[in-house]
């Protein structure tokens, strides 16, 4: 799916921005990657930076690791 430097880098900014979902995560990379002066420390190449900016929810979730149980999203629905 994503190269293994953009994976990477992927990885350590969904821990820095507190490892929220891709849903949020996909905004925050398109809006705010370009302002981040953290990304000199990733040393990534702008190659990177702009895959980064492109990532989806759909292709970050799987790339973290993160996954919302399924009893959760079952029960978020029901009045119980």
């Amino acid at each position: 799916m994503y190269d293994q430097e953009v994976g990477e880098a992927l990885k350590k900014l969904w821990a820095i921005f507190g490892l929220m979902c891709g849903k949020y995560l996909a905004v925050l990379l398109r809006t705010h990657l370009p302002q981040r002066e953290f990304l000199a420390e990733l040393g990534l190449s702008g190659e990177a930076r702009e895959k980064l900016r492109q990532t989806s929810r759909a292709t970050i979730d799987p790339a973290t690791g993160w996954c919302e149980p399924r009893a959760i999203r079952n029960k978020a629905g029901k009045n119980t």
